[in-house]
């Protein structure tokens, strides 16, 4: 779609960069429409579930054993174990071992995972070709939560919003160097999270 208003461009530029890292020609349409409906329905908090993050890692790693998984802290993987074409495990940086019972997965960023990857299982030129994917450019999310008892009233009846946006020059586009903020809020929503 040929956007003309110029408005309309920079705010989908700025929410499609804010969900994938791009500017909206870089965005996958259905990512942007699945998250676009979710955004706007009534009633709709964005990204802060009650509680917090720890709510949504408390529920997966309940997930993970509960499938008789297990989740382990400061356990630093040094390298993912192949054999055969196929990983079956991980080495720790203690040594110890972990082998897999159904598949590896890795949640690092692909250049990361590459590097805890024997080179020689790698099919020929593939890594190479993973290492010349472009880094996406990045911007700044400041998290913050705070007691805002008194702040309304500070404020002179005004409501405290739980995101703010800052972009420092449109014409330069959002995926600019230091060009784009986002402030959010979460305790605006759940003063607990203060």
């Amino acid at each position: 779609v040929d956007l003309k208003n110029k408005f309309i461009r920079n705010w989908l530029d700025m929410l499609c960069f804010l969900l994938s890292g791009l500017p909206a020609d870089g965005t996958i349409a259905a990512e942007v429409a699945f998250m676009f409906a979710e955004w706007y329905r009534p009633g709709v908090q964005l990204d802060y579930p009650k509680g917090g993050s720890d709510g949504i890692i408390n529920a997966l790693v309940r997930g993970i054993e509960k499938h008789g998984g297990e989740v382990r802290l400061k356990a630093h993987v040094s390298e993912i174990m192949v054999a055969g074409g196929s990983a079956y495990g991980v080495r720790l940086k203690s040594g110890e071992r972990i082998r897999a019972k159904r598949m590896v997965v890795s949640n690092a960023a692909m250049k990361s995972t590459l590097r805890l990857v024997p080179q020689d299982s790698l099919p020929s030129g593939w890594a190479e070709e993973q290492e010349e994917t472009p880094e996406c450019p990045s911007f700044m999310h400041l998290h913050l939560g705070f007691d805002a008892t008194g702040l309304r009233e500070a404020m002179g009846g005004k409501e405290l919003d739980c995101h703010y946006m800052v972009v420092n020059d449109w014409d330069r586009g959002v995926d600019a160097e230091q060009n784009l903020v986002l402030i959010s809020i979460p305790s605006v929503l759940d003063p607990s999270m203060a």
